[in-house]
Parts: structure tokens; C-alpha cells; sequence
């Protein structure tokens, strides 16, 4: 019974599976473990059933146990006859005398009343005849629904541990939780909306509408990659890609102050840097060249226009003070990264 297994604990479950044959069951939660010991018990009650460990189970479940057969009648003083039905691992029980068959009204009495008539004084097929007469009891059928909730809430479990969508975004929030993540969700931002700004998108076709969705006619456009071809494109890409970039990315390495000697046992010296790049440097020089070009219009001695340099800005979340802010973000990030790892 479900029931009954599911008020075990789980070393018991274990020792219980151990005892039917069971194996495979590491790794599963006590719910999947019910469930599946559930399911076994009821494939083997034949020969699980003789077990004593599974004895209370099999009681609650009523599965079929073989027992002795044997009764005791006899007659008493005031003439009522009494019988007594003995099985193997339980203690005798007496029929009910107070088993009204007399009332015709009951289409119980009457089944009951034409059991006796054909087999009189064997009070045990009566109340045989009376259990199959009666509809399962509530506890029966609660089981039953406990049983197959238990097994379709493991079925779904399986089923979506089977689209490893958990396992995705563990995997992504590793890669974000770092320096290099951070940095790399900025750059991937600031670079959709520069293309969002230069890269003009036009009409292509027209979805139809449909009467059966309810929905109207929409138009769909799609980017034009001939601007790909122009001189546009590229300058304000550059600008951008070189400000924000380049440019810190090279300071970041030649002044990385997590480069730190180290001397192996042959006594020859190896600098062994903890990043690449140093993240604090790399923000630094990201946000004093986005001062020098974007305020005070320093165009690195005439390489970039002064158009340019003002798409790229118009195109910045909130321009010059999205793109300071940005950095001040990243320059946050590296100390605090620095003081945790110290």
C-alpha cells in the first residue's frame, strides 16, 4: 500500500527494496522510491507476500495470502450457532451475529438469504457474498489514487529532467557570475543598440491576416546588410569597438597588476597572471577614453569625425552617461572581486 510505504522512512524503503530483489534505486527520492517499490510489490505478491517483512503491506493491501482453511461450529445452549474461522497468522473471529438477513427490503438480505438457503451453516461464504455485494470502501480507493498521482508526478519529473533546461541555465549563470561575464553581457548591450541605430531595417512582405486567428495583416522587415558595404557602417563600428575595446583591452594587459611572480623549485621564475587581462585597468582606460572622446572631443589626432563619434554616442542607452556608468559598474565589480579573493 502507498500508504503505508509512504509513512516508512527512507533507510527503511532501502532495506525493503533490498529484501524484495530490488535494485536500481539509487539516487531516487523517497517519493520516486514509493512509487517504484509500489509497482514491484504488486508484480511479486505471490512470492513477496509469504515474506514477514512485507506481511503488514500485503494486510493492508488485501492481497491474496493463502491461509488454512478450518472452522469450528458448534451449537450453543440457547440454540445460535457460532462459527469460527482460523487462518494462518491471525486469530480467530467469529461471524457477526447480528447479521440482519430477515429484512426483504435490503437486496443485500436477499443475496444473503439465498447463500444460506443453498449452503445452510457456512456462515463464511455469506460474508464472502456480503463483501462482494459492497462497493470498495473510500481507503481503497483513496490508495488508488495515490498510487497513479505518485507515478505521473514521477513521470513528469522524468520528463523534464529529460530537456535539461536546469542544466542550461546553471551552466549560464556560471559563466555570468564572473568578471568576463559581466563584461561581456555590457558589451553585447551597448553593441545591440549601436546596430539597432545604424543598421536601417526595411519592409520585406506582409504576414495575411486571418479570419480564423482573428489576427490582422502585419508587415515584416528585415535588416538591410548592404550597409555593410559603406564606409557608415564601419567607422562608427570602429569608433565604438576602439573607445570601448580595443584600447582598454591592451592597457589591460600590459598593466595587469594580478601578474605575480612565482618561483618553482628548479629556482626558475614564472609570472603566472590570475586574469589575461587585468579587469580593473581594462575599466579604467574604458571609461577615461569614453571622458577624453565623447566629452572633451578628442578625436585621436583626427581618426575619427565628429558625425561619427555622435551616432555612436546617440545610440549608447542613454549616451555619454550610459556608457560612464557602465564603467563605474565594471570598476565596482573588479574590487570587489579583488577583496574576495584575497
Amino acid at each position: 500500500m502507498a500508504t503505508w510505504l509512504g509513512k516508512q522512512r527512507k533507510p527503511e524503503l532501502a532495506d525493503l527494496a533490498e529484501q524484495a530483489g530490488l535494485s536500481d534505486i539509487d539516487g531516487l527520492r523517497k517519493d520516486e522510491l514509493v512509487a517504484t517499490l509500489d509497482g514491484y510489490l504488486q508484480k511479486n505478491a505471490t512470492r513477496l507476500s509469504k515474506n514477514p517483512a512485507f506481511e503488514e503491506y500485503y494486510g493492508r493491501t488485501g492481497s491474496p495470502v493463502k491461509r488454512e482453511p478450518g472452522t469450528a461450529a458448534g451449537a450453543s445452549s440457547d440454540g445460535e450457532v457460532k462459527s469460527v474461522v482460523r487462518g494462518r497468522g491471525r486469530r480467530p473471529t467469529k461471524a457477526k451475529e447480528d447479521l440482519d438477513l430477515s429484512e426483504p427490503s435490503s437486496p443485500i438480505a436477499a443475496v444473503t438469504s439465498a447463500i444460506v438457503k443453498r449452503t445452510p451453516g457456512r456462515p463464511r461464504k455469506v460474508v464472502s457474498a456480503v463483501q462482494e455485494a459492497l462497493p470498495a470502501s473510500p481507503a481503497v480507493v483513496t490508495d488508488a489514487i495515490e498510487r497513479e498521482t505518485a507515478r505521473l508526478s514521477a513521470g513528469a519529473h522524468d520528463l523534464w529532467d529529460s530537456t535539461h533546461v536546469f542544466d542550461f541555465f546553471e551552466a549560464l549563470r556560471a559563466e555570468l557570475s564572473s568578471l568576463v561575464g559581466l563584461e561581456t553581457s555590457i558589451m553585447i548591450f551597448e553593441a545591440f543598440f549601436l546596430q539597432r541605430r545604424i543598421m536601417p531595417w526595411n519592409y520585406a512582405f506582409d504576414v495575411p491576416a486571418s479570419q480564423l486567428l482573428g489576427t490582422n495583416s502585419h508587415a515584416v522587415r528585415l535588416p538591410d546588410l548592404f550597409i555593410l558595404l559603406t564606409g557608415f557602417y564601419w567607422s562608427t563600428s570602429t569608433v565604438w569597438a576602439v573607445t570601448r575595446l580595443w584600447i582598454p583591452l591592451v592597457f589591460g594587459w600590459f598593466w595587469n597588476l594580478s601578474l605575480k611572480p612565482k618561483v618553482t623549485k628548479s629556482g626558475v621564475t614564472v609570472y603566472k597572471p590570475r586574469y589575461r587581462v587585468d579587469p580593473l585597468i581594462f575599466h579604467i582606460m574604458k571609461a577615461l577614453m569614453t571622458w577624453l572622446v565623447f566629452s572633451q572631443g578628442k578625436r585621436l589626432w583626427g581618426a575619427f569625425a565628429d558625425e561619427t563619434v555622435d551616432v555612436v554616442e546617440a545610440a549608447m542607452p542613454s549616451g555619454y552617461n550610459g556608457m560612464m556608468i557602465s564603467a563605474f559598474i565594471g570598476i565596482l565589480a573588479s574590487l570587489y572581486d579583488a577583496a574576495l579573493k584575497k
